[in-house]
């Protein structure tokens, strides 16, 4: 298996050079830009992202959960200062 065979297996998936999926973007670009960083609730998550609750939990925020770009509180979601930034940076189409 070579770089270029993984690189484009990623590219293919729409995976970026930070791990990230198409949804994970959306998910912190929503974050970010409709609930500015947070705090914004599961369900409400869900329905802005069109995927079901338990996608939320389950295979979406584990990830960005270890990598320091959100936090779940009782209030629920927010954005890390690092996320924050990184969200910025995002180019997402939310349409």
């Amino acid at each position: 298996m070579t770089l270029e065979y993984v690189e484009g297996a990623m590219k293919d998936k729409g995976i970026d050079e930070m791990g990230l999926l198409p949804i994970d973007r959306k998910y912190l670009k929503v974050l970010y830009k409709d609930y500015a960083g947070g705090p914004a609730g599961k369900v409400v998550l869900a329905h802005a992202l069109l995927v079901a609750e338990e996608t939320i939990e389950s295979d979406i925020e584990p990830f960005l959960t270890s990598k320091g770009w959100i936090i779940r509180s009782p209030k629920g979601r927010h954005l890390t200062d690092k996320g924050y930034k990184l969200a910025q940076t995002l180019k997402v189409d939310l349409e």
